[in-house]
């Protein structure tokens, strides 16, 4: 991809991306003042520590669940803005976010993204 080159993405895309698409996202991002968040979860060894490490990453409230439910609360209720790119990294190497799991998750952040969408905020997140 030439540096010039940015990917077109729609406002509420969820989905799995890396390399050179990634890092020109990312720039893309930024020069449209988007709040990224990147959130590392390689450490995490199961579902809870991977809800757990979200919620801290976006400054979720005390009473934040740590489930599925409470995510997509939580993730509705977040505003910036110029909108959101927030990046899952490692989420393929977490142990217990394999296939079903990780459809969940992704299921929470693409309900999410609908429902920015719905109020025209942009709403993306990355996982690789």
């Amino acid at each position: 991809m030439k540096a010039n080159q940015v990917p077109s993405l729609p406002p509420d895309y969820v989905g799995h991306l890396s390399g050179e698409t990634l890092t020109a996202l990312l720039h893309h991002a930024q020069a449209a003042g988007r709040r990224i968040v990147t959130i590392d979860l390689s450490a995490c060894r199961n579902k809870k520590e991977v809800l757990t490490t979200i919620g801290v990453a976006l400054e979720f409230p005390a009473h934040y669940g740590a489930n599925f439910d409470a995510l997509v609360d939580c993730l509705s209720d977040l505003s910036a803005p110029q909108g959101w790119l927030i990046v899952l990294q490692q989420l393929a190497e977490v142990p217990a976010m394999r296939a079903q799991a990780r459809a969940l998750l992704l299921d929470c952040f693409r309900d999410a993204a609908a429902f920015h969408l719905a109020q025209s905020r942009v709403f993306q997140v990355l996982w690789n």
